[in-house]
């Protein structure tokens, strides 16, 4: 297995829009210069996971944000379609990319791309990543929990987007695909990881007013109240994304004493609010009402998360 590398920052280039047409020699397994340096074409790049990985190769995916204007064998128009495998190419076409891939990795043979190479086109734009990221997000929502007005969706989007970003500005050498798939990507149970913070609006409400009941029969004044109420909801939101890492070393703070709490028996709000206002003061980060905000939260989710409880996990055909 080859070692595994993240890519340089590359030089930008003129974005294509996506009425513009990406063209197999010209675009994809070109060589100039400039992508020499950042490491040879794209289709080029594309075929090195097949040297490197072989026996982990599921397919090759070349997505863009343009159509392709590529040669067919059945003499089609590729420009309409979204969605074309390489085996769908002319042998013109095919033999052309297997040449220069050959030349470009110094191949004794000429390039065997796989079956399941694919050209994809995405629906998104590339000025509406956002707006198109949120659909989907607001979508699969609706899908799993039947609807996705109760959640703060423009958060996740962005809680989501920041992780990635964070994942891929890591820069290193890896030995083992899997710990690169770990460094560099985000799974599955990553994102279920990010869901099971999300709680319902709905339910955080009902959780909030009994609280509010709690705090009002501790003899917390109403001023503090409202102010614990307003950081409770705030909160909600933030503790979600997970690339703040002073909130999130924050929270396990709060977490770890709450956990004593619960284990000693001690479930009355007043006294959660002082042990965690004791043992967890103000900062310049996170003032006093905050950070109780933070454990009347968790200390209300922290055995059984609303959203594990409330809604069944996905099943296979969710999107």
């Amino acid at each position: 297995m080859g070692r595994l590398t993240s890519a340089k920052k590359k030089k930008k280039k003129k974005v294509k829009g996506p009425t513009e047409t990406t063209k197999l020699a010209d675009d994809v397994v070109d060589t100039s210069t400039e992508d020499e340096e950042e490491g040879g074409s794209i289709l080029g790049k594309l075929y090195n996971h097949k040297l490197d990985f072989l026996d982990r190769l599921g397919s090759l995916n070349l997505v863009s944000t343009c159509c392709f204007k590529l040669k067919l064998s059945n003499g089609t128009s590729s420009e309409s379609k979204h969605h074309i495998t390489f085996v769908e190419l002319d042998a013109d076409e095919q033999k052309v990319a297997a040449d220069r891939v050959q030349a470009e990795h110094s191949l004794t043979e000429q390039a065997e791309f796989p079956e399941a190479t694919h050209f994809i086109v995405s629906d998104m734009t590339p000025t509406g990543h956002d707006q198109s990221a949120i659909g989907v997000i607001a979508t699969y929502l609706e899908h799993r929990y039947g609807t996705s007005e109760s959640f703060p969706v423009a958060a996740i989007h962005r809680s989501l987007f920041d992780e990635i970003r964070r994942r891929s500005n890591r820069e290193g050498t890896w030995d083992d695909l899997d710990l690169l798939l770990k460094q560099k990507g985000v799974s599955r149970s990553d994102f279920e990881k990010l869901l099971s913070k999300v709680h319902p609006r709905r339910d955080a409400e009902s959780q909030w007013l009994e609280l509010s009941k709690e705090l009002e029969s501790a003899s917390i004044p109403v001023r503090r109240r409202i102010r614990i109420g307003n950081f409770w909801h705030r909160y909600r939101v933030e503790r979600i994304d997970e690339s703040n890492e002073i909130l999130q070393r924050r929270r396990d703070a709060v977490v770890a004493v709450i956990e004593q709490l619960i284990m000693a028996g001690i479930e009355d709000v007043s006294t959660v609010l002082s042990e965690v206002s004791a043992k967890i003061p103000a900062d310049q980060s996170f003032d006093s009402d905050y950070t109780c905000a933070m454990a009347l939260y968790e200390f209300c989710n922290i055995e059984d998360p609303v959203v594990q409880k409330t809604h069944p996990q996905p099943s296979e055909e969710a999107p």
